[in-house]
């Protein structure tokens, strides 16, 4: 007979969490996918550039809220509970800007393997520069790994708008043509299998399961006006991808 003691790791707040994290995941991942947030911060004495996973403070190149601190953490959180799951960091933003600037998933490679989680378990994908690129790359990737359950992890602000993405992904038509390219056209037929599933997660809904006391700083950060900008912007974002005019401005 197996002692209960064996058992009380799993009792408690800590099955708790588990409970929490798997049912906002759906069940359990393959693939745990980042969603880029960087943010260039210049050096006030050397005027030197440095990038870093930006915080509800920082802007990203579009001069939004980055947030992309939390959505690390949040996949560490994610990757602690899901030890068989890939996990994969995007983007290449600023290098568009600045060739000598590191991509977005460097810079998250790097941070995420700080926080704990093996190099050996993370892919870097630097082919994307928006969340409509990143999630192209994402379908790409499906098919390439076989991966049959992904979790995305996204800020609470675009958390809708990269939903609607998902669901339009098929007819969704970017002016630069990302949308044309054959190895997502023919990766999306593969992908667009009903036992394929991908669902969006918000790191403000993981990070305070983590810690209660994230709860307190993700209030604060939701009254700033830096917050409310970008949460402005995405609403809007929400509403042009409804109406099918998401580039017409």
């Amino acid at each position: 007979m197996v002692s209960a003691e064996k058992y009380l790791p799993e009792l408690g707040p800590e099955a708790e969490k588990r409970q929490a994290i798997e049912a906002l995941c759906q069940g359990k991942p393959d693939a745990l996918y980042l969603l880029s947030g960087i943010s260039e911060i210049i050096d006030s004495e050397t005027g030197e550039k440095g990038y870093k996973p930006g915080s509800y403070a920082d802007v990203d190149w579009n001069d939004l809220m980055t947030g992309g601190k939390a959505r690390a953490l949040a996949i560490v959180e994610l990757a602690q509970y899901f030890p068989e799951a890939v996990v994969a960091v995007n983007s290449s933003t600023f290098k568009v800007k600045d060739p000598t600037a590191p991509t977005d998933a460097e810079v998250m490679a790097e941070y995420v393997a700080r926080q704990g989680v093996p190099y050996e378990r993370i892919i870097l994908q630097d082919k994307s520069t928006t969340t409509f690129t990143e999630l192209i790359e994402l379908v790409k990737c499906m098919a390439k790994y076989d991966w049959r359950h992904v979790v995305v992890i996204a800020g609470e602000t675009q958390k809708g708008r990269t939903q609607l993405m998902l669901e339009q992904i098929a007819s969704l038509q970017d002016p630069a043509g990302a949308w044309e390219e054959p190895e997502f056209r023919t990766a999306l037929e593969r992908v667009g299998e009903p036992k394929l599933k991908v669902n969006v997660v918000s790191s403000e809904d993981i990070l305070p399961i983590r810690d209660g006391r994230y709860a307190k700083l993700i209030a604060a950060a939701r009254n700033t006006g830096i917050w409310q900008k970008r949460e402005q912007r995405d609403r809007e974002a929400v509403e042009d991808l409804k109406a099918g005019s998401y580039w017409s401005k």
